[in-house]
Formats: C-alpha cells, sequence, structure tokens
C-alpha cells in the first residue's frame, strides 16, 4: 500500500485552492484593474480640458478636431487589433 500513500501525500501537498477565494481574488484584481484604467482615462481627460481652456478661442476648434483625430486612430487601431482575434483580415 505504498503507492496509496504516495498517491494521499502527493495529493495533501498539491491541494487546489478554494475555488470560491479565488473567483474572489479574480474579481478584486479585476476591480482594481478597472479603476486605476478610469484614473488614467480621468487624468488624461482633465489635463485635455487644461490644456483647452488655455487656447485663444481661434485656437480651440482645431484643438478639437485635433483631439477628435487622435481618438479616431485610436479607435481605428482597437478596431483592426479586434478583427485580428475575430480571425476577421479584411
Amino acid at each position: 500500500m505504498v503507492i496509496t500513500a504516495n498517491f494521499s501525500d502527493f495529493k495533501a501537498k498539491n491541494e487546489r485552492p478554494d475555488s470560491e477565494a479565488m473567483k474572489a481574488k479574480h474579481s478584486q484584481h479585476l476591480r482594481e484593474r478597472t479603476n486605476k484604467h478610469n484614473a488614467r482615462k480621468l487624468s488624461r481627460l482633465r489635463l485635455q480640458h487644461a490644456i483647452y481652456q488655455q487656447l485663444t478661442p481661434e485656437q480651440q476648434p482645431k484643438y478639437l478636431k485635433m483631439m477628435a483625430k487622435e481618438m479616431g486612430k485610436r479607435m481605428g487601431h482597437r478596431k483592426s487589433r479586434e478583427r485580428k482575434h475575430d480571425g476577421h483580415d479584411d
């Protein structure tokens, strides 16, 4: 019965973690990550707003147009990346 003892010893040393605890830990990690992401986005928006406020009335529309163009580039990059993940390479 040495095999049974070895197997029992192996199982005791390699117990699986509690699935509920792992789910809670994963969920907490996602919340923290989301909070950090949202904080970075808010910080960037505050910076953009501060810059906009410093511009002259003639510069403001140009700045908005430039920001819209930058946003379009980001969204285009994101869409192309999503297509690759979907298996659609147009």
